[in-house]
């Protein structure tokens, strides 16, 4: 029990080990050994994630990995998945219980909260609309817009039906947009007409009819008007931007076909989006992930590494997940995972360090205040740059309810790091201090409502974990090491294990991962290449106009030469390398 008499929040990976124990009769003395049960025996771990998560397909799976070879990993046979099936399943729980969807905002302080059934409906609009265009499962459809619920709601409408989703920022010019759309032929794109960053609006109509006159396979133009207001400047970004749909009169639709939209239920491996490598080095990779390996992979991570919790279940009651991001970064497809379990999303547009007249790195932490963040996430520079800003939390709002902060992209430095903890250090004891003399002065008094839960909130939810956490232990940084390649994280955190600043925690469960030298033999403690020994279910299906699979082997398994390395199992990083097996290995690139 905490110490205001309510149930302690129960970490995720412990209620998940919870679950191992009670319905499969796996106990492990340690992490170590639930790790190397994840990454040795395969079918098992993965399938405890099918079944902890409950996914759901019309026909059942023959196998869970049918073919072990990297590349060309077949996961699941005979599955059939569907993202935004996986993420409107949530839609009359979540209702019920009041959690909204899709918290957003941007600078000029302009919020908006979708709730689970209007992100249905207008989900379904969208998707019927373009299937009306004659958008097919399969197709490409390009996304110019930026970090936004109609983002969100694109992306699944576009999914929901099959087709290929793939967004830009629009902080992005032309030349590097073209440089990834041109590469995958989209038959559709949905743009908006402009942004606002840094205190200041930039139209991007130019950049969108530059767009449409380069892509010729696109039929069908959705423009939505992010900076227009009044009604004669939306009409006047729809002119000039003509021939195109409406975005706001398409999701206005509300009759008999919208209200009984279900998404279509797909191959496992069906393509989900492409992604892009950074492009640093050639032209940017077009990376094609699939549903069900997305799917499974983010649950895993989101929820048992990251601890976020379903927003209506009584252990996370009131979670509220953010991870700043632009569309242009893997982070946005991470952040947007959230919904898979059910979790609000709280999302921000916008420069997160003010404008260049007025530097403000307070903002994003107003932001998490202002909407009762649980989980805040951030790239490590943000951490680093709160730090040399001198940011002082106090300032910022109340923010009792953060009990998490994620870093990525980069290493985060034990400074950074310390810093974060000593600011919530000191709200922390202020918090103690003052519920203290609150309680000195309640002396007496009825003390019948002392530790009663929040108004609409169980006891054992996120809040009372951050009321435990005001008298209890450090905030706890969840750092994470990933890919844009396999949309997902190799090293991350475990919420049971100790802190160590500027350091990541553990590898994550089902990834076998392990540094090698150049005789990929595994080492410790000396500098090597970090790579994924075994396969993942969402490592990339291919890249597109990859013939042969010649730019996806040159860039991730030429380094290690077929039967170099790789161990039957996994392997263990304590132990040399026993008898290679046919294939390479995963190097992580990207962040």
């Amino acid at each position: 029990m905490s110490e205001q008499g309510t149930p302690n929040f129960v970490p995720q990976i412990r209620l998940y080990q919870n679950w191992l124990a009670e319905h499969r009769g796996l106990q492990f003395e340690d992490y170590a050994s639930l790790w190397k049960w994840s990454t040795t025996d395969l079918d098992a771990f993965w399938q405890s994630i099918w079944d902890y998560f409950d996914l759901h397909s019309p026909s059942p799976h023959t196998a869970v990995l049918a073919r072990n070879v990297m590349p060309g990993a077949q996961w699941f046979p005979g599955a059939q998945v569907n993202y935004a099936q996986q993420v409107l399943r949530h839609v009359e729980a979540a209702d019920q219980a009041g959690m909204p969807a899709l918290i957003g905002s941007n600078e000029k302080g302009q919020r908006t909260e979708l709730s689970w059934p209007e992100l249905q409906r207008q989900v379904a609009a969208l998707a019927l609309h373009l299937r009306e265009q004659g958008v097919q499962p399969g197709d490409r459809v390009a996304a110019y817009l930026p970090n936004i619920a109609e983002t969100a709601v694109a992306f699944l409408a576009v999914v929901s039906i099959g087709a290929v989703w793939s967004v830009c920022a629009p902080d992005m010019g032309t030349n590097a947009v073209l440089d990834r759309f041109k590469q995958i032929e989209p038959v559709a794109l949905i743009a908006c007409d402009g942004v606002t960053y840094g205190g200041k609006d930039h139209s991007r109509l130019d950049v969108v009819a530059q767009l449409r006159a380069a892509l010729p396979t696109v039929r069908h133009v959705v423009l939505h008007t992010n900076l227009a207001q009044s009604g004669s400047e939306r009409q006047a970004a729809l002119g000039q931007s003509a021939p195109c749909a409406d975005w706001s009169a398409i999701v206005a639709r509300d009759d008999a076909a919208v209200r009984a939209f279900e998404p279509v239920w797909l191959p496992f491996d069906h393509p989900l989006w492409i992604v892009y490598s950074s492009g640093t080095t050639g032209m940017p990779k077009p990376i094609v992930h699939g549903h069900g390996g997305t799917i499974i992979v983010a649950l895993a991570l989101k929820t048992l590494h990251n601890d976020v919790g379903c927003s209506y279940h009584p252990n996370s009651w009131g979670e509220r997940y953010h991870w700043y991001s632009s569309t242009g970064w893997v982070m946005w497809n991470a952040q947007l995972s959230g919904l898979l379990n059910g979790t609000t999303c709280v999302i921000y547009d916008g420069n997160p360090g003010g404008s260049k007249e007025r530097p403000d790195w307070t903002t994003l932490w107003r932001f998490a205040a202002d909407n009762a963040v649980t989980f805040f996430g951030a790239g490590a520079a943000f951490y680093a740059n709160c730090l040399k800003a001198g940011v002082d939390l106090s300032t910022c709002g109340d923010l009792s309810t953060v009990r998490a902060l994620g870093s990525t992209g980069s290493p985060l430095s034990e400074e950074a790091q310390n810093w974060g903890t000593e600011q919530f250090r000191r709200l922390r004891n202020k918090r103690a201090e003052a519920a203290h003399h609150a309680q000195q002065g309640s002396e007496g008094a009825d003390d019948s409502t002392l530790g009663r839960p929040k108004a609409n909130q169980p006891p054992g939810g996120a809040a009372d974990h951050a009321q435990q956490g005001s008298v209890g232990a450090d905030i706890w940084f969840c750092n994470i090491s990933g890919g844009t390649d396999f949309a997902g994280a190799f090293i991350g955190g475990h919420r049971e294990l100790p802190q160590t600043p500027g350091r990541m925690q553990c590898r994550l469960l089902g990834c076998a991962v392990e540094s090698w030298n150049e005789s990929g033999q595994p080492v410790i403690d000396e500098v090597g290449e970090l790579v994924c020994a075994q396969p993942i279910p969402s490592m990339p299906l291919y890249f597109v106009g990859d013939v042969d699979n010649k730019r996806l082997l040159g860039s991730y398994f030429d380094m290690y030469p077929p039967g170099q390395g790789r161990k039957p199992g996994g392997g263990d990083l304590l132990l040399p390398p026993r008898s290679p097996a046919a294939h390479g290995a995963l190097p992580p690139r990207g962040g």
